[in-house]
């Protein structure tokens, strides 16, 4: 539970928003999804392995919370409940509690548009790609084209592109 959390908390607020400090919690019957989105990143992972689900569902907590809640549990199962405006996270031992959220905060993911390209690469690469590009994106918040990273895919080549209005960086 904490290892999926942490993986998705990187999606939170992302984009300056603080009422995006939400985490979807949706169970089916062949596991668990949780799903953060900013205004500029969202992250989805499905937890399968040692995942019984009771009852299929969805509902939203603030994220921050929720893996605070996930460091304090003790080692072993964990369940998570929904009652009316509460959310639980229990074990044998211990019981926390927090609110739910509002599902209409956890932003949609954005579905691609035309015809969809893909690429693999090394995740090392990727992030050294982004990183190299980093220092020509604008750092404020009025302007969010200026503050973010282009991606491109041409066949097999990958570009990344950031600018600023003054300096631009290119990397392939």
């Amino acid at each position: 539970l904490v290892k999926a959390l942490k993986k998705v908390i990187g999606g939170v607020g992302v984009g300056g928003t603080k009422d995006l400090d939400y985490l979807k919690i949706t169970t089916v019957s062949t596991g668990v999804e949780f799903m953060t989105t900013g205004r500029l990143l969202g992250i989805k992972t499905k937890v399968t392995n040692y995942v019984e689900v009771l009852e299929p569902g969805e509902c939203c907590t603030n994220c921050r919370r929720a893996l605070e809640m996930a460091t304090l549990m003790p080692e072993g199962m964990i369940t998570l409940r929904q009652k009316n405006t509460s959310f639980f996270m229990e074990s044998e031992r211990c019981r926390l509690k927090s609110e739910v959220g509002d599902l209409e905060k956890v932003l949609p993911f954005q579905e691609l548009e035309g015809e969809e390209k893909k690429a693999q690469l090394n995740a090392y690469t990727f992030r050294q790609m982004i990183s190299d590009v980093l220092f020509a994106c604008y750092k404020g918040e009025e302007n969010p084209t200026m503050s973010s990273v282009n991606f491109e895919i041409e066949g097999s080549i990958v570009k990344v592109t950031a600018l600023d209005g003054h300096q631009i960086a290119v990397r392939k």
